[in-house]
């Protein structure tokens, strides 16, 4: 019995010794290191998928990405947007994006749809579609929309492409 006990208190020794053994610090995963907010400013280009010579284009708008690393959830907020002649100029949030980060610390934004807020509220009426961004190391933003504006029910929606290109704000 002795001599079993010896055996498995060895044993049980050897296998802590191994697991401890595994791996090191210089093998830990790398966590990229992107700040979890960034305010950009450039240019926004706009224009009806239908008739895409009609370009609406502005440098006014300022966009602040936030990503939140407990959800994986990101928010756009664009102070100031404006995507077509007489739309007024709004400060709105687009909420609930989906990001991830690749190693080479680019953040990749997404969402199939989502529902714009302003003031605070959802503003349903600018539908937001197929976002996609890209935000890199470097400081530039590149980012994609459609939205589809449901002014009046006696006015037909017209899908409208939106487009950003901009850079970290001085």
């Amino acid at each position: 019995m002795k001599l079993s006990t010896i055996f498995a208190s060895a044993l049980m020794v050897a296998v802590a010794f191994g697991f401890a053994a595994c791996g090191n610090d210089e093998e830990d995963e790398k966590i990229p290191e992107v700040p979890t907010e960034n305010e950009f400013t450039g240019t926004t280009v706009a224009w009806p998928a239908s008739t895409p010579d009609q370009k609406f284009t502005s440098t006014d708008p300022v966009y602040t990405l936030r990503l939140d690393s407990n959800t994986k959830k990101a928010t756009l907020e664009i102070d100031q947007a404006q995507f077509m002649v007489g739309m007024p100029k709004l400060d709105m949030v687009f909420p609930g994006i989906d990001y991830k980060i690749l190693d080479n610390n680019v953040v990749l934004l997404s969402s199939a749809n989502l529902v714009p807020e302003s003031g605070g509220r959802p503003y349903p009426i600018f539908p937001i579609t197929n976002l996609q961004g890209r935000v890199k190391a470097n400081g530039t933003f590149d980012l994609f929309f459609e939205c589809t504006p449901k002014f009046r029910p006696d006015i037909t929606p017209v899908l409208h492409n939106i487009t950003f290109t901009g850079h970290t704000a001085d």
